[in-house]
């Protein structure tokens, strides 16, 4: 293993002990390609799995660095009923809202997509039976996404243009 590599897993493993109060041992890297409904690629890149120790709840968490310019994140999730793979991970980030999004669908479109994603959402949840309270931050985020499509449609401010890659 590189320097390089070692010192990615070594920031990996001390976001996920410094922000889940655990220890972390790598275990696999797996990649993940996101694509929209169309093939349009959404996120893609490597997720990091941890195996957990100490957490009461989790027993594994999954983490992936993202950088833009100078500005690099690490986002970390721990494993739970509807987060049990990578690409769940990812689809958790990206509707939270926490991971960029390289797709910018056409804003026409954006309100029927969210419409059908949030039906999908209702469905998952009424399945796996989560807990209200543990959705109260990805509804404000759904909201907030509404309003902006609304308001940008209303201004006229739909290209149309998608970013393919």
């Amino acid at each position: 293993m590189s320097q390089h590599q070692s010192d990615y897993f070594d920031s990996l493993e001390a976001a996920i002990v410094i922000g889940h109060k655990c220890q972390a041992i790598h275990r696999a890297t797996v990649f993940v390609h996101e694509r929209t409904e169309y093939g349009l690629t959404i996120w893609k890149g490597n997720v990091e799995v941890f195996d957990i120790h100490g957490h009461p709840t989790a027993k594994a968490c999954y983490a992936w660095k993202h950088s833009e310019g100078d500005n690099t994140r690490i986002f970390t999730i721990l494993d739970n009923k509807l987060v049990n793979s990578a690409q769940r991970a990812v689809q958790a980030m990206i509707c939270s809202d926490q991971q960029p999004v390289k797709l910018i669908p056409p804003l026409t479109n954006g309100l029927e997509i969210l419409r059908q994603q949030m039906e999908e959402t209702k469905k998952l949840i009424h399945e796996t039976q989560i807990k209200s309270e543990e959705l109260e931050g990805p509804i404000e985020t759904a909201k907030q996404l509404e309003w902006q499509i609304r308001r940008r449609t209303r201004s006229g401010e739909s290209t149309g243009k998608m970013e393919l890659e």
